[in-house]
């Protein structure tokens, strides 16, 4: 039922309705009639104002017409004072209490106005555009948010406007009033209307809907429904009637109502009863002949089967009739030990209660032959105990599985077989399997490693950083791929003893190529290598032989030079100029077997360099331009200003620009170009590499003829050539020397396209100081230094002595460590102590410079020394600074060599 329909009748929206149409009409002739107001009372206003006006500007020309009567027309004065007068006359008008007098210029000036005081003000524009160009007429403006309603009219003698304001307000207040007490009585009557309205919705039009809504529910068969509100007068009466009335027709409708609901319960009941036992023997039979398994009810006090379900005819090949005629062994496969009488066995357990599941050999109605496994539980039916039994085929599980066990074996059969380390992981890298090379390899046990992550068992490192290796088996499984391992990989064993070994790892994949885990294969290649290393040793001494030629025939050549110089110089002693010539060409071939020397130490792996911060760009262009002078060859070099400092040492780098840009020369025999570039490198490091996050990296290219593969991968073998005359040595000393320098050098040359060597060397910290800080060749000129010169050979502390004392120094000779220790502290309590000392590294029988600097600086911590040795390789010489010394002089040495030592460590 609608909300509006509990509360309002159709009477009361009769009411309501005429009461509005009313309110309407009213409102209408309300409306009409304050226009026609509104016209009268403007009209009436306008003619008040326009009399009063009028009566002013009368009063005015009243004064004006006394002037001439007097004579003083043409008087200007007087007339201006009429003029003052008019208005302060007109200043003191009234009318009513907002009625007031003004006068405007033509040109918009205020003479007299109560509204405005300046023409700027907000509105007055407004104003005085109603004014202008009318000669007289009415004019509504607004003020202070209040509107006013005016007559004016042009006065020519004043050339203004005068003119009389009201505040609408005022003018229409009765108006205003006569509508408020209309609306007044509007609403008073209104009121009246819905009060008288109420009144007679609640005692007399509420209780009839109530009534009517009670009398429809119970029509409907709702007994329940009770009569609410206040009921007076006769609607009282008929209420309790109502009620009487309904209250024993609901007693019949109970007692018929109870009797109908009794007979459809009962039948509700077994029409239930019914339903559930057919559907419980549908559940039944659907459950029992549901599962592929057979069932079958067997009845042991007549041995034999009550009942089977479809999956027992389809597994035995019987029909439902044949198998109630059948024993339960008769379904045995009748051998040992499947038989009649084990199957008695069986069921006799069962019996007892016992619950029995065994595997079983049946036979099928055809004589085939297949496995099974039987589930028999005792039960009782219609009273008597009888066997449930549960037959599943598991003969293809069977067979799956002698499969698998044979698979396994054959794995397992395998394993043991593969002589290389097999391990194998999951997913999550841990271990699955290890065969026996793997476990002897590893020092763990297959039930020991299994479950363990890879890297517990398999701990491998860098043979030449001692860094750890990545873990191959996470390298497989992230990447996907097959990897393999570095040449110079470690396996740490258990025993904590290390092999040499080989491996590769390969990724483990299921049916849809996913991978499930990774396997790891690796021998054991330390007795390999070893033997390796033996061959290159036998290979190196059969070259022993060629090599001693060499140096045989080059050392002859230079000491050639050296005797037939110094025999002829003796000859020409009085000849000064020619005997210098000749000791300059005695000293060139010395500075030749000087330089033969350190090739042949480098090349045996024992020319340690003496690392110092250089400039690679200076090197790099001294070096090449040596090796090219004279030849037909472009050089283009490319080197950034900002190149940083490199850890290097200088003439051991420039040899090896000079060997490749060497043979570049000799592979352009018609000209070509060799282009050299230096870079700033943040992106060199490689795996296993010893250059870290910077290095400063080299490219000599050539445009030559370029080489072989076959040829490429022997480019570093020493004593490799393709050359007639060459000797194999060249760039085997460039790759031993970068080597010592923890740099890497490589190759790319294709046939026809030239060849690019790639060089990178570790930066220098010290980035910072001057890149070229050599001193002055006179800086230490005339200065005199006294000098403790320490070595055992006679023939070299003589001859040191000369060139020290032709450079001015003072100088005291010892031939060992313990001699100069002593000397030093003798000349330290005389108070005249030694500048600077000079050790032979190597002392024979003696205290050397080694263990001589470290008692010296105990004595003395502000000693200079300076170390000297024909031994470059030596880890004194490539770290001198570590062990104490200020400078390194390397033998043989020139005089200038020694000169700039001694200036270097008195500076420091």
């Amino acid at each position: 039922m609608p909300f509006y329909s509990r509360i309002f009748s159709v009477r009361t929206l009769f009411l309501l309705l005429i009461v509005g149409c009313s309110l309407i009409f009213a409102l209408i002739l309300l409306w009409s009639g304050t226009g026609i107001m509104n016209l009268v009372i403007k009209q009436f206003g306008t003619e008040i104002l326009t009399e009063k006006l009028n009566t002013a500007v009368q009063s005015i020309e009243d004064h004006y017409a006394i002037l001439p009567r007097i004579g003083l027309n043409d008087s200007a004065e007087h007339r201006d004072g009429v003029r003052q007068t008019a208005l302060k006359e007109l200043s003191h008008f009234r009318y009513k209490e907002t009625g007031r007098s003004f006068v405007i210029s033509k040109t918009g000036e205020i003479i007299l106005s109560s509204h405005y005081s300046s023409s700027a003000e907000r509105g007055f524009a407004d104003f005085f555009a109603q004014l202008r160009d009318q000669d007289s007429g009415s004019l509504t403006f607004t003020v202070d948010g209040h509107e006013q309603f005016s007559i004016f009219r042009f006065y020519p003698p004043w050339d203004s406007y005068i003119g009389i304001s009201i505040d609408q307000h005022e003018l229409f207040a009765y108006k205003n009033l006569f509508i408020r007490i209309v609306l007044m009585l509007l609403a008073a009557v209104l009121l009246g209307a819905f009060l008288l309205s109420s009144f007679m919705q609640r005692v007399i039009i509420s209780p009839l809907i109530r009534l009517s809504r009670f009398a429809n529910q119970i029509s409907k068969g709702n007994y329940d429904m009770k009569l609410d509100g206040t009921y007076i007068l006769e609607m009282g009466t008929l209420k309790v009637d109502i009620e009487q009335m309904v209250s024993a027709l609901q007693q019949k409708m109970d007692q018929t109502s109870s009797q109908l609901q009794l007979i459809r319960e009962r039948e509700r009941w077994l029409d239930e009863a019914l339903a559930a036992l057919q559907e419980s023997e549908k559940k039944y039979r659907t459950i029992y002949n549901a599962p592929s398994d057979s069932i079958l009810i067997y009845d042991p006090a007549h041995r034999r089967i009550v009942d089977a379900n479809k999956g027992m005819q389809e597994m035995f090949g019987y029909q439902h009739d044949h198998l109630q005629d059948m024993d339960l062994g008769d379904l045995s496969s009748g051998e040992f030990p499947f038989t009649h009488e084990e199957t008695e066995k069986m069921i006799t357990a069962a019996l007892e209660d016992k619950s029995q599941l065994f595997e079983w050999m049946a036979r099928k109605k055809n004589g085939e032959i297949f496995w099974v496994e039987i589930s028999l539980q005792p039960t009782y039916l219609e009273g008597r105990k009888k066997i449930l039994a549960v037959i599943r085929n598991i003969h293809a599980r069977k067979m799956a599985q002698e499969d698998l066990a044979s698979t396994k074996e054959r794995l397992a059969v395998t394993l043991r077989s593969i002589g290389d380390g097999v391990i194998t992981t999951d997913e999550q890298g841990r271990i699955v399997l290890m065969n026996r090379i793997a476990e002897t390899l590893t020092g763990w046990r297959q039930h020991e490693a299994a479950g363990r992550l890879f890297p517990e068992v398999f701990h491998i490192i860098h043979q030449q950083t001692g860094e750890p290796c990545k873990n191959p088996a996470q390298r497989v499984l992230d990447s996907g791929k097959i990897i393999n391992l570095p040449s110079d990989t470690v396996l740490i064993v258990r025993d904590g003893s290390r092999r040499l070994i080989a491996d590769s790892g390969a990724p483990i994949r299921d049916a849809q190529s996913r991978v499930i885990g990774s396997v790891i294969v690796f021998r054991d290649v330390t007795e390999e290598r070893r033997m390796e290393e033996e061959l290159l040793k036998i290979r190196k001494l059969e070259s022993v032989g060629v090599l001693a030629g060499g140096i045989a025939h080059d050392f002859n050549n230079i000491l050639v030079g050296i005797l037939g110089n110094v025999s002829l110089a003796r000859q020409c002693l009085d000849d000064t100029g020619r005997a210098e010539t000749l000791l300059r060409n005695t000293e060139k071939a010395a500075i030749r077997a000087k330089d033969l020397t350190a090739q042949l130490l480098t090349f045996s792996r024992g020319g340690e360099p003496v690392i110092q911060s250089a400039s690679i760009g200076s090197v790099v262009t001294e070096s090449a331009e040596f090796a090219l002078r004279g030849s037909n060859v472009k050089f283009i070099l490319n080197i950034p200003e900002d190149l940083w400092l490199a850890s290097v040492d200088a003439g051991q780098i420039s040899q090896v620009i000079q060997n490749i840009v060497i043979n570049a020369r000799q592979a352009l025999p018609e000209g070509g170009t060799v282009e050299i570039t230096c870079l700033n490198c943040t992106e060199c490091a490689e795996e296993f590499s010893p250059l870290k996050d910077r290095c400063i990296r080299i490219m000599i290219s050539d445009d030559g003829p370029g080489i072989s593969a076959e040829t490429l991968d022997k480019i570093f073998d020493p004593y490799f050539t393709t050359k007639d005359d060459g000797s194999g040595l060249g760039l085997a000393i460039c790759h031993s020397i970068i080597k010592k320098h923890n740099g890497t050098i490589s190759v790319q040359s294709e046939p026809g396209r030239g060849t690019t060597f790639t060089i990178q060397l570790p930066v220098s910290p010290e980035q910072d100081r001057d890149r070229q800080q050599e001193l002055p060749l006179d800086y230490f000129a005339g200065s005199r230094a006294k000098i403790l010169l320490m070595d055992d050979d006679r023939m070299i502390l003589e001859l040191s002595t000369q060139m020290l004392e032709y450079l001015g120094h003072v100088v005291v000779t010892c031939e060992e460590g313990e001699s100069a220790l002593q000397e030093y502290a003798k000349a330290m309590e005389e108070g005249d102590p030694f500048d600077l000392v000079i050790m032979d590294l190597t002392i024979p029988g003696g205290m050397g410079g080694e263990k001589a600097v470290r008692e010296l600086l105990k004595l003395d911590p502000d000693a200079k020394a300076v170390v000297s040795s024909g031994y470059s390789n030596d880890k004194v010489m490539a770290d001198y600074i570590r062990h104490g010394f200020k400078a390194v002089i390397i033998k043989p040495y020139q005089i200038e060599d020694l000169d700039e030592a001694i200036r270097a460590t008195l500076a420091s």
